[in-house]
């Protein structure tokens, strides 16, 4: 005689700050009030979250204004060099300046890519594409630091 086995395997998934609409009613029937302390645990995260994200889009659009002004008065600095090189009738070492920073600026602009303090090659990140848990982290991390320059 064969013996089947039959095994049936389930899984779930949830992803979110409040738990399933079973798992919720699994709670109240443990124990009352669970479900109404997890919504307004979220809804307090979420009113905390909202103002940090604000802050860090913000901080995010001011480093880059910043980083394109410094660019700016580096490129006009370089060029201000090419020039007084040139009139010293140094025009091999000017021209060479000059093509140097011109390839570096066209560079960045075709490619629109930077380089770290270690060298590497990195590529600007849309922060609405980035990973959700990776921006999480990054706005725990901004607000840390934050807190610690204050104290």
């Amino acid at each position: 005689m064969l013996s089947r086995l039959i095994m049936r395997v389930v899984s779930k998934t949830h992803s979110g700050p409040i738990p399933s609409a079973d798992e919720l009613e699994h709670l109240e029937r443990v124990q009352p009030g669970p479900a109404e302390r997890c919504i307004a645990m979220a809804e307090r995260e979420q009113a905390h979250r909202h103002p940090v994200e604000a802050k860090v889009v913000t901080t995010e659009i001011a480093l880059r204004g910043r980083g394109q002004l410094f660019a700016l008065i580096a490129l006009i600095v370089l060029i201000a060099a090419v020039a007084y090189l040139a009139s010293l009738g140094l025009g091999t070492t000017a021209a060479s300046l000059g093509a140097a920073t011109i390839v570096g600026v066209v560079a960045v602009f075709i490619t629109g890519c930077h380089y770290d303090a270690a060298g590497e090659r990195t590529q600007p990140e849309a922060p609405a594409k980035r990973n959700r848990a990776r921006h999480a982290q990054d706005v725990i991390d901004a607000s840390r630091a934050a807190a610690n320059r204050s104290a």
